[in-house]
């Protein structure tokens, strides 16, 4: 199962699906977490706006699991570097 998400800043308009997908992704690190596994962390600038990309391949964790991983903002902030405020 294949996860990912991107986290925008609020400043500006968010990217649409098309430039977000032919964007030019540059990884920057990969950290373990215990849900995901590893999961890649990945930056692009689009349309002036800072995006982060995580990216996790599993096949251990639920649906749920992984929402969770997702929409846990605040303990991305202690294993990610990407940035997350």
């Amino acid at each position: 199962m294949l996860l990912a998400f991107v986290l925008t800043s609020a400043m500006a308009g968010a990217p649409t699906h098309a430039t977000m997908t032919t964007a030019s992704w540059t990884q920057l690190v990969t950290k373990n977490h215990s849900v995901a596994g590893d999961v890649g962390v990945w930056h692009a600038m689009l349309d002036g706006t800072d995006c982060f990309r995580g990216s996790a391949v599993t096949t251990d964790a639920t649906p749920n699991e992984l929402l969770d991983v997702v929409t846990d903002i605040v303990s991305a902030k202690q294993w990610s570097h990407a940035g997350v405020t």
